[in-house]
């Protein structure tokens, strides 16, 4: 976890230590806790999505009912 760290082993792997710092860890870091939310909601699939008040939507083919719903319309 120690920027040094991490820029050593990127040169030794032949890549630019300047990676470190572009924001890849960052998204990395972003991925990791978007993963952790979405298992402890209870999502199983992409895309899914979950309103304010906990109604759940999976797949593609169930966008046209989300639209439906958050406009009051299901």
């Amino acid at each position: 976890a120690q920027d040094a760290v991490i820029k050593s082993c990127l040169e030794e792997a032949g890549f630019d230590a300047a990676l470190a710092d572009s924001g890849l860890l960052v998204g990395a870091e972003t991925y990791a806790a978007n993963l952790e939310e979405a298992v402890e909601r209870g999502v199983f699939g992409a895309p899914f999505y979950i309103t304010d008040d906990g109604q759940r939507f999976w797949g593609q083919d169930r966008i046209d009912d989300l639209d439906l719903y958050l406009s009051g319309k299901l």
